[in-house]
């Protein structure tokens, strides 16, 4: 893909926008009946199936239906607009970003998308069959290196619980996920390998400027073993958020400097007083400091008027 300005990706993201959120009958028009039908044999099949689907960005990548992320990226070349909208705003060209729980690249591909073609992204999945397809996504991505590792407080091996392809967007090494267990398949549990991002940071030479972190309520651990990026270097960071763990994270990172933003709808940014009632209240908020938390108002304006 020819690099493209930030502007010209939100003006993409806008049009993706409005097609999901489009009537459902004028969705059987586009995207079209043969979408859902796609969808509607993937869930009775007895394996995932494998499709490439193409981006709103313009890139393309493969997706596991009838996988929950997999669907609306199938269905929309969009994921989670919120998220996809708090990256528009804070990732800038140029930026290193480490994408923690990368899942099948998604927002990997975005981010590189994002932070043009002197950014670099560096992404983590520790579940092997999960990484298998990452690693297949970003493949001759010069700018990007995938990891088949997990983040967390110190190096060495945990066990993982693995849903698998199926339900891989919940697979955690938290002691208690976000799957409830009504909906959860037997799991498998095996060890996987973990670093920390200081130590990850130091050994390829990256300072991010912008941290993705989604490790299905695992995240205080990845933060413990960032210290040392967040007192040096002050990443913006994009943390999945709603809990009181998610809250007193948010605490101590207002401690240290930061402001806290949530996106109560796409093409929206609120600034957020309290960055723990945010943390509670909100599915994800993203976390900047210094000249970044200060640029991002305006950013964020002008993406928004970006149709």
């Amino acid at each position: 893909m020819s690099p493209l300005e930030a502007s010209d990706i939100a003006a993409d993201f806008h049009r993706a926008l409005a097609r999901l959120n489009r009537p459902g009958w004028r969705k059987l028009a586009d995207p079209g009946v043969g979408v859902f039908l796609q969808r509607w044999r993937a869930r009775r099949a007895d394996e995932p199936s494998l499709r490439k689907v193409s981006l709103f960005f313009g890139e393309s990548m493969q997706v596991a239906l009838p996988e929950v992320i997999s669907e609306q990226i199938h269905a929309y070349g969009l994921f989670d607009p919120e998220v996809s909208w708090l990256a528009l705003c804070a990732v800038e060209q140029g930026d290193t970003v480490f994408d923690v729980g990368a899942h099948f690249g998604y927002f990997t591909l975005l981010f590189s998308a994002l932070a043009g073609p002197s950014g670099r992204v560096l992404a983590l999945e520790p579940t092997p069959s999960t990484f298998a397809i990452l690693s297949a996504n970003v493949a001759g991505y010069s700018r990007i290196t995938a990891l088949n590792v997990a983040a967390g407080a110190t190096s060495g091996r945990l066990s993982i619980t693995d849903y698998g392809l199926r339900h891989s967007a919940w697979n955690t090494l938290a002691a208690r996920g976000w799957l409830a267990p009504a909906q959860a398949p037997s799991p498998r549990h095996h060890e996987v390998d973990v670093v920390t991002l200081d130590e990850c940071a130091r050994q390829r030479g990256m300072i991010p400027g912008f941290l993705k972190i989604d490790a299905e309520n695992y995240e205080t651990q990845v933060l413990e073993g960032a210290g040392e990026l967040l007192e040096r270097h002050a990443p913006s960071l994009l943390l999945e958020a709603g809990s009181d763990a998610a809250a007193c994270l948010a605490q101590a990172l207002a401690h240290q400097g930061y402001r806290a933003f949530v996106a109560p709808l796409p093409g929206q940014l609120i600034a957020c007083e309290d960055a723990a009632d945010a943390a509670r209240r909100h599915k994800d908020v993203l976390f900047a400091a210094g000249e970044r938390a200060a640029r991002l108002p305006a950013r964020a304006a002008a993406l928004a008027a970006a149709r």
